[in-house]
Order: C-alpha cells, then sequence, then structure tokens
C-alpha cells in the first residue's frame, strides 16, 4: 500500500527547499557582477558603476591624496609569548593577528585593492630596507603591541619612522602606537612614544570605548564608515596636518591621520570586529590621507545594467572611489588621475 502523503507537507518540504536554494546562491556563488570604470578628461572625470542585480552605488572624489596601491601586514611570531606580560603593561586586548590579516586581505580584495602581503617579525627589517629608497605608495599595517628593535627603539632616527618621513604610510590598530619595542625577547617601554609621534600625549587612555558622534566633515557618510571603538584612539584637535574621521567622543576620534614629514601614520581605534575590518578596507581601498579633502560625493541605485555620470575635477591630484553596497559594501574600485 502507498503512504498516504500530505501534500500539504509535500508543499511545505519543496518551499524550504527553495528557501535553501535561494539563500544557497545569495551568500556563496558568485552570482552576481560588479563592475566600475573612470576616465578622466580636461577637469572631468566620467565614471560608470555595474550591477548584474540591485545596488546602492557611492562614488567618492578625494582631492590631495598620499596613494597607497601596497600592503604589508605584520603578523608579529613572538605575540603570544609576550602578550600576557603586554597587556599588564598596556591594557592591549588580544588579535588573533593571522585570522584578522586575512579578514582585512579579503576586505581590500573585494574593494580591488590587490597588493596584500604578510610579513613577520624576523622580516621586517628586511621589508624597511629594501622600500627605503622610495617608500611612497607602500603602507604597513601593524596589530601587535611591540616591534623589533632592529626597526624601533623609542628614537627619532629609528629605521621605522625615518621610512615613515620619507613617505611611507603606517596603519596601527589594537594597541597603544609605538609604546613597546622588543630587545633580546624582552619587553621595553617608551614612556613619550605619544610627544616622539605627535608632538604631544593624545591617546585615549579612559574607559570612555564608544564614540557618541558622527564626525561633520563628510567623510563618515561618504565612505559609510560604522566602526565606533575608540581603545587606544587619538584626539588630533591639536596637531597640524591631520584629519579626523568616523566617529568621536571627547575628541577622540575612531580613524586618525597625521603626517608624518612626507608620509603619513593612521591610527584606527577600537578591537578588531567586522565594522573596524571594514573601514580599513574603505580607509585604504579609498585612498585616504591627513590632507584629503572631499570634493563630492553622488550616490544612487544601478539596477541590472551601467549608469553613467561626470564629475567636476578640481586638480591633478584627485582620486575617485567607486563602491557599491552601502553600508554592507560588496565591491570597489579607486582611479586616480
Amino acid at each position: 500500500m502507498k503512504p498516504n502523503i500530505d501534500s500539504k507537507v509535500v508543499l511545505a518540504v519543496v518551499l524550504c527547499l527553495l528557501v535553501f536554494v535561494g539563500e544557497y546562491y545569495t551568500y556563496y556563488s558568485d552570482i552576481h557582477e560588479y563592475d566600475a570604470s573612470a576616465t578622466w578628461g580636461d577637469g572631468t572625470v566620467e565614471y560608470s558603476v555595474y550591477s548584474s542585480g540591485s545596488d546602492a552605488y557611492s562614488a567618492v572624489l578625494i582631492d590631495d591624496l598620499i596613494n597607497v596601491d601596497r600592503l604589508t601586514i605584520l603578523v608579529d611570531e613572538g605575540y603570544d609569548r609576550l602578550y600576557d606580560e603586554a597587556s599588564r603593561m598596556t591594557g592591549v586586548s588580544y588579535v588573533d593577528q593571522e585570522h584578522y590579516a586575512i579578514q582585512i586581505t579579503e576586505a581590500l580584495e573585494l574593494r580591488s585593492f590587490h597588493d596584500v602581503t604578510t610579513c613577520g617579525s624576523t622580516d621586517l627589517s628586511r621589508y624597511i630596507a629594501d622600500t627605503m629608497g622610495d617608500p611612497s605608495g607602500h603602507g604597513l599595517l601593524v596589530m601587535t603591541y611591540s616591534l623589533p628593535v632592529s626597526v624601533y627603539d623609542g628614537t627619532s632616527d629609528c629605521p621605522l619612522l625615518e621610512w615613515v618621513s620619507a613617505g611611507g604610510s603606517l596603519y596601527w590598530i589594537g594597541s597603544e602606537i609605538c609604546s613597546l619595542y622588543t630587545e633580546d625577547g624582552v619587553l621595553m617601554k617608551v614612556n613619550n612614544s605619544q610627544e616622539l609621534l605627535f608632538g604631544i600625549d593624545c591617546m585615549n587612555r579612559s574607559d570612555e570605548y564608544l564614540a557618541d558622534r558622527i564626525i561633520e566633515n563628510g567623510f563618515t557618510d561618504a565612505l559609510c564608515l560604522k566602526n565606533s571603538g575608540l581603545n587606544f584612539a587619538l584626539d588630533v584637535t591639536d596637531i597640524a596636518d591631520s584629519l579626523a574621521i568616523g566617529y568621536s567622543k571627547d575628541g577622540y576620534s575612531t580613524i586618525s591621520f597625521v603626517g608624518y614629514g612626507t608620509g603619513q601614520i593612521c591610527v584606527i581605534g577600537g578591537e578588531t570586529c567586522v565594522n573596524q575590518t571594514d573601514d580599513i578596507g574603505q580607509v585604504i581601498a579609498s585612498g585616504l590621507s591627513y590632507g584629503s579633502t572631499l570634493v563630492e560625493v553622488q550616490k544612487g541605485v544601478v539596477t541590472r545594467g551601467e549608469y553613467t555620470a561626470v564629475m567636476d575635477v578640481p586638480s591633478d591630484t584627485a582620486s575617485l572611489y567607486v563602491f557599491t553596497g552601502g553600508f554592507y559594501t560588496n565591491f570597489g574600485e579607486a582611479f586616480h588621475v
């Protein structure tokens, strides 16, 4: 005898399968395609953005940039061995460096920034030496709590600060910037690290770890920034050649840029999380620097096709960053004059 199967049960099973298939293709299949292009003319830029689905897009025109097109992420192989001591000395929270380096790399790949490599502490001095002749265009991202004495010893003429001064870009997350270095396996404290880098003590050491207001200079909305963490963040209000973006409280900003020689230092506050990762992707891929000014932002929705528009360009140092998805960016690309 054939079993008596209720048609409603069959229908429910079919619907569940359809939902599962739909979710699979949404999250695990590259069925959506994105693209962008830009053509620079005489005082204008014409850009196009394409989506095979329906996506919000943003076109952000920025002037006065340090264009970073290569990033090295430091993964400190001695991190775990000295972490407990570093935490007692500075209050740093633990970071899974290898995992977070992968997350940052993927966030940048999504935004068409492909030249990303990792480097261990033992190879860092070689990287600094090899690029010292012309570090412009090079970025170094640090998420550990200390640097080897071979590149940093708390003095202004150490290799790392000479490298930044010559045009390199240093990005720092997750700890008090340049407060510790390691010599012969021992952590050494630099008591005046803030004055050394910025001329004043400007780092957040309070228990106020979350911002409560947006920084009203346009960049936060333009780039859909979302991280609100202020752990180890800077207050650059009284620092020349600086830019604060994102969110703030008591003067501290979630993202701060400071010019150093012909290079720059960028400190991104907060603990490691998805929001911070996305902001790092936006900041580096867009090419922001301490001297950036926001020229124009155009936003809209592109649906199953291509949208084209034109912007006026004020100078030959401009850059255009186009991205789709808004706060949930799924594609981005920067274009330089």
